[in-house]
């Protein structure tokens, strides 16, 4: 919903140019070309801004990796730390994992690394996730593998309907 649709309760008017000698009222007359004028200061105005305003918010963007072959360093979020294996204290784990391969850039945004195929992860990352691996790497955190201590599901044993919350979920009893 528009701000003015919030406050009014109707639609944006369309705004139509005004036509010369379109209607007959004197005062339209006057009131149009000064309501043309205002606009078309406003949208200077408004262009001036955004003009003004741009270099501060670009100011702490930066293109993270740009060339294929870029060794990169990957934060991985504690929610997924957690999934790969229980620290004892995670405060002290590591923030960044690597450096890896930068492979492909999928979008603006996303990246594909090259990861070991034991890591039990996605390959394609949020930019936000990256830093950019300067000089050779001193320091080499790999990812840890998953805490499953190698062990395989050998058959589902039963399954349940239960509650969690308000929905309802499958629950497995596995061998």
């Amino acid at each position: 919903m528009s701000p003015y649709k919030a406050l009014f309760g109707v639609n944006t008017p369309i705004h139509l140019p005004h036509i010369p000698l379109d209607t007959n009222v004197s005062t339209m007359e006057e009131f149009f070309p000064e309501r043309e004028s205002m606009l078309e200061t406003l949208k200077k105005s408004l262009c001036r801004a955004r003009i003004r305003m741009k270099p501060f918010a670009d100011h702490h963007r930066t293109e993270k990796v740009n060339a294929d072959g870029t060794w990169v360093y990957l934060k991985l979020h504690p929610y997924v730390k957690t999934t790969l294996r229980a620290h004892k204290y995670p405060k002290l784990s590591p923030k960044y994992y690597g450096p890896f391969l930068f492979l492909a850039r999928i979008r603006l945004t996303a990246y594909k690394l090259n990861l070991p195929p034991n890591s039990q992860i996605h390959l394609t990352f949020h930019v936000s996730l990256l830093k950019k691996a300067e000089g050779p790497p001193n320091v080499v955190h790999n990812i840890p593998e998953g805490s499953s201590n190698g062990l395989q599901p050998m058959h589902i044993l039963d399954r349940t309907l239960a509650r969690q919350g308000h929905k309802p979920v499958v629950k497995f009893l596995i061998q």
